[in-house]
């Protein structure tokens, strides 16, 4: 009965050391992963980046409505819309808000996430590059050594994956806007 003993004893302890670790280890999770201002599952800072890009405060029309697009927005007065787009880029996931004007121009963009590589990939984040798409309607495309044609912009040197996989995005974005322009009354 000894051996018994030995063995229920030791395997009791263990499991109640575990039980408490890994309620310890939820609890943890729980309380550093909380995301404060969470509004329809959309971050604060995801609802920022939409405000921003549409120009005055952003509304959630949809969330999770394809693959590649998250959260859709619109503004406070009907005018543009917003689609917070994941793409796939040289160093991972490129995380982005799209803002859609009424007359279906893009109106702004802002990377929110990426992890491209530094001085590269990580310049879509720049207003050089960004402004190249504002005001373009038709699907985008990338080109190296000048864009001539007016859906046409410049990739960045060195980073023609990022600068597609941004473009990806754009036109992601665009192509949603069509599909659901009937939002904005």
């Amino acid at each position: 009965m000894k051996k018994f003993s030995d063995i229920i004893k030791p395997t009791m302890v263990l499991a109640i050391v575990t039980l408490i670790v890994s309620s310890a280890l939820v609890l943890t999770y729980n309380l550093t992963h909380k995301e404060d201002g969470k509004a329809n599952g959309v971050s604060e800072a995801i609802m920022t980046a939409a405000s921003e890009v549409l120009g005055s405060e952003a509304i959630v029309v949809e969330s999770e409505p394809t693959d590649n697009i998250k959260f859709v927005f619109k503004d406070s007065e009907n005018k543009a819309m917003a689609f917070y787009v994941v793409t796939k880029g040289y160093g991972g996931e490129i995380h982005m808000v799209v803002g859609v004007a009424k007359d279906g121009t893009i109106k702004n963009a802002k990377v929110t996430q990426q992890t491209e590589t530094p001085d590269l990939g990580s310049l879509i984040e720049t207003r050089e590059f960004i402004g190249q798409f504002i005001g373009k309607s038709q699907t985008v495309e990338v080109v190296k050594n000048g864009a001539k044609e007016t859906n046409q912009v410049d990739a960045l040197a060195g980073a023609t994956i990022s600068s597609k996989a941004f473009t990806l995005g754009i036109n992601t974005a665009l192509s949603a806007f069509e599909k659901m322009k009937g939002e904005l009354s």
